[in-house]
């Protein structure tokens, strides 16, 4: 009998293990589960407001350091129109950092279409990689040489260190430093050099075009006093000026011109009308104007994703 009880507590205790056991590595499962992310699984936080740059599931950073970020990057669109956006995640499983970074970068499409203007921070922690994944638009500024040094300079010292929130500070500080003063001054100077080159090839342009139009006119003036011949006895040269008025009426003034063959007698008026022929239509030229350039200022935003811009690949990772 007490062998018989015995052996039923001991088959209770080994089922009850078995379950205990079950559970465990359910729960194990699920909490590896949860810290692997894909592209499709990450939340793009400028869904939920378009302030926000930083996709932090896990909570890997603080409540301060995703302020900060998020208040450093809008402030960035602000003064370049440059989207950005940072991931942190735990892990990507066995997924690469870059092509996870090219893949997130397409599905969210950040950056303005027409600029590329994009930029991405990739953050995994199992593979102690960071990421950065520019626009087309924004490879001139940002060169894979730039973000390394970045990277390897203000970031990789502090992760090193498992400090995280800083080093995240100041890589995004960098960035900002570099695309918001040195990127926006260069660019700026080459536009205004640009601009500069133009100008003077414009007013050059104007300025000869115009001298050859007074001289074809002045000659065209000279060859039709030359070769002008009378109407009624056909000489050439014989048609003098004698008497010139200017004449008005609702809407134009013209100059009244009266010749005098001293050959034969005969008399040719011609009139020619002396003010612009576009007075009347200058009120409308000026809406026409005002109209075309005015519909851009009324474009809004979606508000609630990125602009649909792309990446052929470019940035840089480093490890630590």
């Amino acid at each position: 009998m007490n062998l018989l009880r015995h052996s039923v507590l001991s088959a209770g205790l080994h089922r009850i293990t078995a379950v205990i056991f079950a559970l465990s590595l359910i729960f194990t499962l699920s909490v590896f589960a949860s810290d692997f992310y894909t592209v499709d699984t990450v939340p793009n936080p400028r869904l939920e407001n378009t302030s926000f740059h930083v996709s932090d599931p896990a909570s890997l950073l603080t409540h301060d350091t995703v302020s900060y970020l998020n208040e450093k990057l809008t402030q960035l669109e602000k003064d370049t129109g440059i989207q950005s956006a940072v991931v942190v995640l735990p892990s990507v499983g066995d997924s690469d950092v870059f092509e996870f970074s090219q893949e997130l970068f397409r599905k969210w499409g950040i950056g303005q279409r027409d600029k590329n203007e994009g930029l991405l921070l990739t953050y995994v922690e199992d593979q102690h990689i960071i990421r950065f994944h520019t626009g087309y638009g924004l490879e001139g500024v940002l060169p894979d040489a730039v973000c390394k040094r970045i990277q390897h300079q203000k970031m990789i010292p502090f992760f090193k260190e498992g400090k995280i929130n800083e080093g995240m500070r100041a890589g995004i500080d960098a960035l900002y430093e570099r695309l918001a003063t040195e990127g926006k001054s260069e660019s700026d100077e080459e536009s205004s050099g640009a601009d500069s080159d133009d100008d003077f090839l414009i007013t050059l342009v104007t300025i000869i075009a115009t001298v050859v139009l007074i001289f074809a006119v002045a000659t065209g003036v000279m060859l039709w006093n030359l070769f002008e011949k009378c109407p009624n006895c056909g000489r050439r040269k014989t048609l003098k000026k004698i008497s010139e008025k200017e004449r008005k009426n609702h809407h134009h003034t013209y100059l009244e011109e009266v010749k005098r063959c001293s050959y034969c007698g005969y008399e040719v008026k011609r009139s020619y009308k002396i003010d612009d022929d576009d007075d009347d239509n200058d009120d409308n030229d000026d809406n026409d104007s005002f109209l075309s350039g005015g519909t851009g200022g009324f474009s809004s935003s979606s508000g609630g994703s990125f602009g649909g811009g792309s990446s052929g690949g470019g940035g840089a990772s480093s490890r630590w």
